[in-house]
């Protein structure tokens, strides 16, 4: 390996008058090079022969696949001299085929991996997301210091603890914080969880995203709840009552629906489901508009957008929507993706109306927050009980 350092040494820069740009076709030789799983002294030989960008990419891969390998042996001092000069080429191409191959080691050196992370975005982008080279306080710094590309960057690691969750939450970017909610390896703390539902209640993309986090704190849930009942225009949702004229009205309707698929209704049906599967395949169907449906009135879209949005037909659907076990709801909008607070919504809508068709005083029929919280637990489970949601789907 001495020998072989020594050489590549030499020849890691291009010779003056040498070809740059590497060219859209491999050359023969430069093919060959990217064969081979690891270096030989031919490609040492080629890349003295033509240094090209190239073919000094080529070599920058293939080295930083195998440097764990160089490193863990008596040739590490040898390696880490190709390491630094690879990471210092003039051309980005180079250095993003190292980072590529190199983000995932352990024995990157860390002020290395720290010089690559603040490099062009497109070579810092790999380092970022895997190198555990990084630590918080350096990931954190450089989320603040750097541009929303590196933020976004950190917010796609596989781990990403709470200090830097908290950070990443403080640039304010919509994308960075899309991709952090997205995220299975991301930790969000309670006290972040309610900056994410009140600091950016007016962002569409971030609160579609939070509201499907399993197991949200019981108060996030309820500002969830409130902000969907101010987007709606919805009392029911916002004081968690309803008349019970109001509630007649309501399941009424629901019912009729149910009895209409039994009459000559199918054909329309059938056309609203077809339009709103429509609608789906564009990406013009969002949780929010089924509610809306529901709140205005208009249930067989409801009924046909939460079909389309489950990928279930429109008869199970209705099965499903006014069965008497209420776990046959909570599967229906999981399979849907719907968030706790879009399920406790319905949820609410329909027992309330319930209650309210069975209320013999003409007052305002309330929903207590214990039982908001039962339901609000009975859906978190069912979440996990993957068994049990596929039955009502088998049946």
């Amino acid at each position: 390996m001495p020998a072989v350092a020594a050489e590549a040494k030499t020849t890691l820069q291009p010779r003056p008058g040498s070809r740059q740009d590497g060219g859209s076709v491999k050359t023969g030789a430069a093919a060959a090079l990217a064969r081979n799983e690891k270096i030989t002294p031919a490609d040492l030989k080629l890349l003295q022969s033509d240094p090209s960008t190239e073919t000094r990419s080529l070599f920058a891969a293939k080295f930083g696949r195998q440097y764990d390998e160089f490193a863990a042996s008596s040739t590490k001092e040898f390696a880490d001299t190709i390491l630094y000069h690879l990471a210092k080429d003039v051309e980005a191409a180079v250095r993003q085929a190292l980072a590529e191959t190199i983000a995932e080691s352990s024995d990157l050196p860390k002020a290395l991996a720290l010089e690559l992370a603040v490099d062009e975005i497109e070579i810092a982008g790999p380092i970022l997301e895997r190198s555990g080279a990084l630590e918080d306080p350096d990931l954190i710094e450089i989320v603040k210091s750097q541009a929303e590309h590196y933020a976004c960057a950190v917010a796609g690691r596989s781990s990403v603890s709470e200090p830097v969750t908290d950070a990443l939450i403080d640039t304010g970017h919509t994308g960075t914080i899309v991709r952090l909610l997205t995220n299975q390896g991301a930790a969000f703390s309670n006290e972040a969880l309610h900056r994410l539902a009140k600091e950016f209640a007016g962002d569409g993309r971030i609160q579609e995203h939070l509201v499907k986090l399993p197991d949200l704190p019981p108060e996030v849930v309820e500002h969830l709840i409130d902000g969907i009942g101010e987007a709606l225009e919805w009392d029911l949702i916002k004081s968690r009552s309803i008349d019970p004229s109001e509630a007649r009205k309501l399941v009424n309707a629901m019912k009729g629906q149910a009895a209409k698929a039994m009459a000559k209704q199918g054909a329309v049906e059938e056309m609203t489901f077809a339009k709103m599967q429509e609608r789906m395949v564009r990406g013009l169907l969002k949780p929010l508009d089924i509610l809306s449906f529901l709140r205005g009135g208009h249930v067989s879209q409801f009924e046909a957008a939460l079909a389309a949005m489950a990928k279930v037909d429109l008869q199970r659907t209705k099965r499903l929507l006014y069965s008497m076990d209420r776990r046959a709801l909570a599967a229906l909008c999981l399979r849907a993706g719907l968030g706790t607070p879009q399920y406790l919504a319905i949820r609410m809508a329909v027992d309330l109306a319930d209650m309210g068709i069975n209320e013999v005083r003409a007052k305002s029929v309330k929903y207590p927050q214990k039982t908001a919280r039962f339901v609000q637990d009975q859906y978190e489970r069912i979440r996990k009980d993957r068994k049990l949601i596929a039955q009502f789907f088998s049946r």
